[in-house]
């Protein structure tokens, strides 16, 4: 069990490597949604794949690993005002999962935040921090260019 460790370590940090390269590039000519409904799939894909790997790695380990930091409290009040939104919505559909051309702005996708970031607070040190950083600005840099070349 202790081969799965280093195993889901890696799993989780270059899925937070894709997760910030790609989803500012993705675009896909199959729909007519250019923007947001593929980043959001791809957001969830990683969602679930980075989580699955620290649950296996929990169970590995037979530890829970949490830690704690500032934000918790106020995220999980957040999260809370955002469920009983949902549970007194008139349409809940679109409480659940958002609106037609804003599709991060339901429950489902503000849960996969919360997610992401209590596991990339719990999975990822100072230098894997600054990896990060640089897969972002990577991917900035080509939007950016993108963004120019259209113009």
């Amino acid at each position: 069990m202790k081969k799965l460790n280093p195993i889901c370590n890696r799993v989780i940090e270059y899925s937070f490597y894709f997760l910030f390269f790609l989803v500012p590039l993705i675009m896909t000519p199959w729909n007519y949604e250019l923007f947001e409904f593929n980043k959001m799939l791809l957001v969830y894909f990683f969602t679930i794949l980075i989580v699955a790997a620290w649950l296996i790695k929990m169970i590995a380990d037979k530890k829970f690993l949490f830690k704690r930091s500032f934000w918790d409290i106020p995220l999980v009040l957040f999260f809370l005002s955002q469920l009983v939104s949902f549970l007194v919505s008139i349409d809940r559909h679109t409480s659940l999962w958002g609106y037609y051309s804003r599709f991060n702005g339901g429950l489902v996708s503000i849960f996969c935040y919360l997610l992401l970031y209590w596991a990339f607070v719990n999975n990822m040190d100072k230098r894997k921090t600054l990896y990060s950083m640089f897969y972002v600005l990577c991917s900035a840099t080509l939007v950016a260019f993108y963004g120019v070349a259209e113009h």
